[in-house]
């Protein structure tokens, strides 16, 4: 298996346990130019894909090489997540504010078909202190902010922060199955290969969401419920999954520190104290 240390957002931080103290003494080993402003990145056995919120680009960087050898032109710049699956030969990706999900063909790096969000039209009403008539509401177009894809079950789970709502797409049909409500603001999703269990970040709900397919034999499609949550006051950011060992490790944005949970008992086991405040993570 290849390992990178991957640096996004504000701060990645790699955990690892080592038994000389010269292994902490991490250097930054080269840079690798990609487009203006990496939003997010999805990375395969062979290539890092990295999304620009700047240019509608999407940056492909050969591992092996460290070299950033093509890009994917996306139809509109802004993207916010994405996530390669390379045996369905597609990656999606999620602009900003776009209402859908976009669906490339890895191989020719083509559009596919974009994903319509339902409900991803929202309307804020006016505070202002005007004559009614004089008063405008606001309207705008939402759209994914966290792409997370399961091959057990061949889901892909799309977080949607403004309309606080997390979307199941079938990967087969490409097909929204299940739209759930969860508490304010979901900023990161995330789901386990191993145990299926899917997990839920909420920025202002300052929740962590578990959700579980509970289909039976008579169900059609999945049907996903939230099996169980943690309360806290910290502000979960990011995620990042120990799918062996059944612990996910959680960034605040309202602490120093690491929140380590077990997914299976949904409970939290643990903190790590950092020395600033981090939003990404990878394990």
């Amino acid at each position: 298996m290849k390992s990178l240390f991957l640096v996004t957002l504000v701060l990645t931080f790699t955990f690892s346990f080592y038994l000389s103290q010269d292994a902490f003494a991490h250097h930054v080993l080269e840079e690798i130019p990609v487009s203006g402003s990496p939003m997010d990145m999805s990375l395969t056995d062979d290539f890092l894909y990295v999304s620009s919120f700047e240019y509608p680009h999407i940056s492909i960087i050969d591992i092996k090489t460290d070299e950033n050898i093509d890009f994917i032109t996306t139809s509109s710049s802004g993207i916010m997540a994405v996530e390669a699956v390379p045996e369905k030969n597609k990656i999606y990706a999620a602009p900003f504010e776009s209402g859908g999900i976009d669906v490339y063909a890895l191989s020719t790096k083509l559009l596919i078909k974009t994903i319509p969000l339902p409900d991803s039209e929202l309307t804020i009403q006016s505070s202002s202190n005007q004559p009614y008539g004089k008063r405008s509401d606001v309207h705008f177009l939402t759209g994914g902010w966290s792409l997370d894809y399961n091959p057990t079950k061949e889901l892909l789970y799309v977080a949607d922060y403004n309309s606080h709502l997390v979307y199941v797409i079938d990967g087969e049909t490409d097909e929204i199955i299940q739209t759930i409500p969860v508490p304010r603001h979901p900023f990161t999703v995330k789901a386990d290969p191993i145990s299926n269990v899917v997990i839920v970040a909420s920025l202002a709900g300052n929740e962590i969401t578990f959700l579980e397919d509970v289909t039976d034999e008579f169900s059609v499609v999945p049907i996903h419920e939230i099996t169980g949550t943690i309360t806290g006051s910290s502000g979960p950011w990011g995620i990042e999954l120990d799918p062996i060992h059944h612990h996910a490790y959680v960034t605040n944005r309202g602490c120093e520190c690491i929140t380590v949970i077990n997914t299976l008992e949904k409970n939290v086991i643990g903190t790590i104290p950092l020395g600033d405040k981090a939003q990404a993570i990878t394990v």
